[in-house]
């Protein structure tokens, strides 16, 4: 499961169930706001993903059985 959460403040915004999910809403709203165009960096563990419109940090949260 990837959890997104914005960067600056740390507010969830959404959790997904994969990472083609997770990729697929950044991409969209890159598309949205900045014709498709997104910077990615790692960070923390985690990955960032700067939409234009928002700055997003992604990690990976474990399952739990």
């Amino acid at each position: 499961m990837f959890e997104v959460r914005k960067l600056y403040n740390h507010e969830l915004v959404q959790t997904f169930p994969t990472y083609q999910t997770m990729i697929d809403f950044i991409c969209q709203e890159a598309m949205d706001y900045n014709c498709g165009i997104y910077r990615k960096w790692p960070q923390d563990g985690g990955e960032c993903f700067d939409t234009s419109k928002n700055v997003y940090f992604v990690k990976e949260i474990p399952e739990i059985d």
